[in-house]
């Protein structure tokens, strides 16, 4: 109690200060506390059977966490579209030659998609001039 009359001579705490009771039980945890299992419903009580399982599953080393943070800071697509470009030629190569007649789809949508990425390179490459490959002499 000593340091809520501190916080209050500190302008701190604002209104009456709180008392023991509700410093130590505060009503917010006392109205979770009086939900229960039957009150969350069917779906509730699943999503939690979910999140218990699959906390199981993390300690016991089944499932491996992804921290979704750290593929934030990855700046860029991960695979370039010269890239992407260079595995659509491989693919289509593939189909041809280990494909069947069915897979004949499948290459005209790797052709498609080659193109698009293409198109794609096209319009975002930047013109250059001659100019800025030549140092400019200058006379002393």
């Amino acid at each position: 109690m000593q340091s809520i009359n501190v916080l209050k001579s500190h302008n701190h705490i604002f209104d009456t200060p709180p008392t023991l009771d509700e410093l130590l039980d505060p009503p917010e945890e006392a109205e979770i506390r009086e939900m229960d299992l039957f009150t969350i419903g069917e779906k509730g009580k699943k999503e939690i059977v979910e999140m218990v399982e699959h906390e199981m599953a993390v300690v016991r080393g089944e499932v491996i966490k992804i921290d979704l943070d750290k593929d934030k800071d990855l700046v860029g697509p991960c695979i370039t579209r010269i890239q992407a470009m260079t595995l659509c030629e491989q693919l289509e190569r593939a189909v041809l030659e280990y494909g069947e007649g069915e897979n004949l789809a499948l290459s005209r949508q790797l052709c498609r998609f080659h193109a698009h990425l293409q198109g794609q390179e096209f319009t975002s490459m930047k013109q250059t001039t001659l100019d800025k490959h030549f140092i400019p002499h200058t006379s002393m």
